[in-house]
């Protein structure tokens, strides 16, 4: 498949009908993990304006990955939907720092509507044993509850 050259793959698990009407349980398999949240943004401390910028390392990551989630999905994912993250048993990093990351890239690149509670009232994360050379899972289901 040509998409994991650059470090993505996108399948369509199953099709689901769904208010919003007809759209497929989505996995996403990443070959990079995002950045950890102390390397996403950084302080703006000199020149006009004070605030936080995105860093070059995040603005990389998304670019390399989230480009080509848009294309490949048409419209967003349900209103309500559950986010299940699944990181390579092998990796050691702190469950929390990826979550936001890969939210905010699925809201990006529209995937998700949102990514308030309103819209992604289920988030998990929990590791597995890769089998192949992907670090990263993201499946998008409707939500349940």
């Amino acid at each position: 498949m040509e998409a994991q050259a650059v470090g993505f793959e996108l399948r369509h698990i199953k099709r689901l009908e769904g208010s919003q009407g007809v759209y497929g349980i989505v996995i996403f398999r990443f070959y990079d993990l995002p950045p950890s949240v102390n390397e996403l943004y950084g302080n703006n401390k000199h020149g006009k304006g004070r605030g936080r910028y995105k860093t070059s390392k995040y603005k990389k990551w998304l670019d390399s990955v989230g480009f080509q989630i848009k294309p490949q999905i048409t419209g967003t994912f349900p209103d309500r939907a559950e986010v299940h993250i699944y990181v390579d048993a092998s990796k050691n990093r702190d469950g929390d720092n990826m979550i936001k990351p890969i939210l905010d890239l699925l809201v990006s690149y529209g995937v998700l509507t949102n990514d308030t509670l309103k819209y992604v009232p289920k988030t998990t994360i929990e590791e597995y044993q890769a089998e192949d050379d992907f670090k990263l899972k993201v499946e998008i289901t409707e939500y349940a509850g």
